[in-house]
């Protein structure tokens, strides 16, 4: 059987979208965003929604990370949190700080950012900016305990031990006509997307990866 849900009326053009479980939250190109529950079959049913402030900044990425979300783009990142009266904000680092951002990932008890300014971490609250990596990145993701990103021409393999010290466990050389610029992590591997296609990258041992598609 196929069930179609209502459909959910947009206010504004959606960017983005990300689901955790029975939620999803849609992110709209002015920066607000509206967080539904999908448990009923037959309808979503909004939670809660976050208005900012009307300004020229510029969001394209959303994500849940447990009773967070955070939003990011070519202006840097906000991170909202939930409370009784609703969604609020609770930290934020611009653009002239982070550069702008392609992906974000929890890691420990802060987030990782792939930035035009390379990898950065920062807090739970989004304080205690440091730079991992000064290499611009486009994509990024994890698979088991390894990051995996991409500048744009190759795929980076490391973890956070070795980019303490500045330092990457493999390279794999795609090429600027692939042009990679995405990487999403499932299992023991990595899907790198391109303009030139898509690559699997099996990780089952970080230290020799193959590209087995």
């Amino acid at each position: 059987r196929a069930v179609l849900r209502k459909p959910v009326s947009a206010e504004h053009q959606i960017v983005a979208v990300d689901s955790a479980g029975d939620r999803t939250v849609i992110l709209y190109d002015n920066g607000d965003f509206q967080l539904l529950e999908l448990a009923d079959s037959e309808s979503a049913f909004p939670l809660a929604k976050y208005s900012r402030p009307k300004d020229f900044t510029r969001w394209n990425g959303i994500k849940i990370l447990g009773k967070r979300v955070v939003i990011y783009g070519d202006d840097g990142v906000e991170i909202v949190g939930f409370h009784k009266s609703g969604p609020r904000k609770l930290g934020a680092q611009e653009r002239q700080a982070v550069g702008a951002i392609a992906a974000v990932m929890p890691y420990d008890d802060g987030l990782i950012l792939a930035s035009s300014r390379g990898l950065l971490t920062i807090d739970s609250s989004g304080g205690n900016l440091r730079r991992l990596l000064r290499r611009p990145v486009k994509g990024l993701d994890r698979v088991k305990d390894s990051l995996v990103f991409t500048d744009g021409e190759s795929v980076f393999i490391s973890n956070l031990a070795l980019l303490g010290h500045q330092q990457i466990e493999k390279k794999v050389e795609l090429g600027y006509e692939f042009a990679p610029y995405r990487v999403v992590g499932f299992g023991h591997s990595a899907a790198v997307l391109g303009k030139g296609g898509v690559v699997v990258i099996d990780l089952a041992n970080p230290k020799q990866p193959k590209i087995v598609s």
